[in-house]
């Protein structure tokens, strides 16, 4: 399942080139972007306070949402809300946060850049808040009435005050830290 979304990314791509080339989707200023991802953590995960680095094997399942505004016809500007669910370094946050994006050209098909800036909203208690942000690379492809939005990139979690435990050779107890996790993201987007 790691790679799911990556195979859909890059299968989807040529078979709906053909397709999708004639196709001419009227776009509004105002806009929705519902978006499912996945992620898989990349480098180490860093332990500010204690000053330890351990692999990152953590993943995430994502689901969000985007109202926005193009206050130009190559760049859109949102507010987004979501539901962000890791495992293997265990929590739940709900993201609020800032999107700006930038399309190449107006055409129905065309490649895009974004990023997002904010905070992650613990839905647990044991972290505070912390800064989410990321940067990604993807494709918009028009298709009849809908607008699919394929991207791959960097997603950057930090949470403040994580609860933890640690049990090691003459000592065990609960610590808290703030950690930060990095992570390839792989989106797929509906433009409404």
């Amino acid at each position: 399942m790691r790679y799911f979304f990556v195979a859909i990314i890059f299968l989807l791509l040529p078979q709906l080139r053909g397709v999708c080339q004639a196709v001419k989707v009227k776009q509004s200023r105002f806009f929705n972007i519902t978006e499912i991802g996945y992620g898989n953590g990349i480098g180490k995960i860093n332990f500010e306070k204690i000053g330890y680095k351990i692999e990152n094997e953590s993943h995430f399942v994502r689901v969000r949402t985007e109202f926005g505004y193009f206050i130009t016809k190559k760049l859109s500007l949102g507010l987004g809300f979501g539901l962000d669910g890791y495992h293997d370094y265990t929590f739940n946050t709900a993201p609020l946060f800032v999107d700006t994006r930038f399309y190449f050209k107006t055409q129905p098909q065309t490649f895009f850049v974004f990023s997002n800036i904010g905070y992650a909203i613990p839905l647990a208690g044991n972290f505070e808040k912390g800064f989410i942000g990321g940067v990604s690379f993807g494709r918009k492809i028009s298709m009849r009435r809908v607008i699919l939005l394929p991207s791959i990139g960097i997603n950057l979690q930090r949470l403040n005050d994580i609860g933890y435990y640690s049990f090691g050779q003459n000592q065990a107890g609960s610590y808290s830290d703030n950690i930060t996790n990095t992570s390839l993201q792989f989106n797929l987007g509906l433009l409404f």
